[in-house]
């Protein structure tokens, strides 16, 4: 019987585990998406705030597509999931949520300009 919890334990981990690398999997697609529509020509920065706003933009996106690489092969090595990682997930999020908003407010400017 005890084994048996400890498999179903061990299963419950890997499952929660491998949900949470799809969700980092489509976080990746969705920032190669976000990433071709602030380099098309409809996002081209007018005006020198515009200009250093998108460098901005383009620079947390890099350090954002590096972090949700990290994470999904440190979660593929992996077994078991910890802690650590869960909150790493939950602050990734967070931080591509703000990216995203950052992203739709940046383009109804640049357009509007």
């Amino acid at each position: 019987m005890e084994n048996v919890k400890s498999n179903s334990k061990a299963s419950f981990t890997t499952d929660f585990g491998r949900n949470y690398i799809l969700k980092l999997e489509r976080h990746s697609k969705d920032l190669a998406q976000l990433d071709s529509k602030l380099n098309s020509y409809m996002c081209e920065p007018k005006t020198y705030e515009l200009f250093e706003r998108k460098n901005s933009l383009k620079k947390r996106m890099e350090r954002l597509k590096k972090s949700n690489q990290d994470l999904i092969l440190s979660l593929k090595e992996k077994k078991g999931m910890v802690s650590a990682q869960i909150e790493q997930i939950k602050n990734h999020y967070s931080d591509f949520m703000n990216l995203q908003s950052e992203l739709k407010d940046y383009y109804t400017v640049s357009t509007s300009h």
